[in-house]
């Protein structure tokens, strides 16, 4: 973990200096009755460990704020990092609005990279908390008119910093994929605030044409209990994906061409049976892992599956990885 600023090395970009991106794309195991070649976009080697970093730049160092600004967002985990130490090495005091669900590493690291946690507890009327965070940030936005307001929902620079995912997949396809006609480019990614999914897919739409294959699908997968794709909104355990919000801002559903459901149970599974190949996930990523292996009868030899897996399982020893959790949430047991 950095806790100090970062020296900007000769002929780097604070970019690369701040670990943001060029995160590795790796071939994965295929199940039992799948085919075409599969490959996972492991945003986990983003410094911080999330895809999230990228969007807490592009927000950040755009609005150009002055040191000693505050910054609020309302974050279920991984945003809140990459806020908080985005926000460090900017000079900036970060506030973040979290909720009874955020894992203790999480929290943990926020303040460690010294942002100020305000938990809310009161669960509002989807069943989760994501409602009443926002509502807590619209109120202190309101007592605090100078505060800067990330608000990844609905900022249009969201989506835009995940561009450059599509960006480096493209790059890695063209030296070290070989591609003809006949193939199927799958693209799979979950979804939530709809910046990371809408983004990375309109670039891949853009930089495809490019590309010698037959066409490019753009699966989008979500949480049973999310209110996205129109499902009834409820408590989910799953976070990072899903929401309580039925038509987030920044989610362009027209990228879309299938969307796949997945349970917590489904997801949680996935990490397991990744972590058996050496793959340390969290959810999220697991819950992509499950859409593909739920799509796989439609794949064929000559097509290429991407996942693009969100983070890491570092932060979610505490839940998913954790015996002990799963029991309290009436879960399986499973086996690292």
């Amino acid at each position: 973990m950095i806790l100090h600023p970062v020296t900007i090395k000769d002929g780097a970009s604070t970019e690369e200096c701040l670990g943001v991106g060029n995160t590795p794309l790796v071939a994965m195991p295929r199940s039992a009755t799948g085919t075409g070649r599969w490959y996972a976009k492991l945003e986990s080697h983003n410094e911080m460990g999330s895809m999230k970093l990228r969007s807490a730049y592009k927000i950040l160092t755009e609005a150009q704020l002055r040191v000693g600004s505050t910054v609020i967002e309302s974050t279920s985990g991984n945003m809140g990092v990459a806020l908080a130490y985005v926000g460090r090495q900017l000079g900036l005091r970060v506030i973040l609005v979290t909720d009874p669900k955020l894992s203790p590493s999480h929290g943990i690291e926020m303040r460690q990279l010294g942002a100020t946690t305000i938990q809310v507890t009161t669960i509002d009327k989807t069943g989760g908390y994501l409602l009443t965070r926002l509502k807590k940030v619209e109120t202190l936005c309101e007592e605090h008119p100078d505060w800067f307001w990330v608000n990844q929902y609905s900022n249009p620079l969201n989506p835009l910093a995940f561009e450059s995912i599509a960006i480096e997949i493209v790059r890695d396809l063209n030296k070290n994929v070989h591609l003809h006609s006949n193939t199927t480019l799958w693209y799979f990614a979950s979804v939530s605030t709809g910046g990371s999914l809408s983004g990375s897919a309109r670039a891949l739409r853009r930089l495809c044409r490019r590309l010698p294959i037959k066409e490019l699908r753009i699966v989008a997968v979500d949480a049973e209990g999310s209110a996205i794709f129109g499902r009834p909104a409820r408590l989910r355990n799953l976070n990072g994906i899903g929401s309580s919000l039925n038509q987030p801002p920044n989610l362009q559903r027209s990228l879309i061409d299938d969307v796949v459901i997945v349970s917590d149970a489904e997801a949680f599974a996935a990490c397991y049976g990744l972590r058996h190949a050496d793959f340390y996930v969290g959810g999220s990523s697991g819950a992509v892992w499950a859409a593909i292996h739920k799509k796989a009868h439609h794949f064929v030899a000559q097509d290429i599956v991407i996942a693009l897996f969100p983070d890491g399982g570092r932060m979610y020893e505490e839940t998913i990885y954790s015996p002990a959790w799963l029991r309290q949430k009436g879960f399986p047991e499973l086996t690292p």
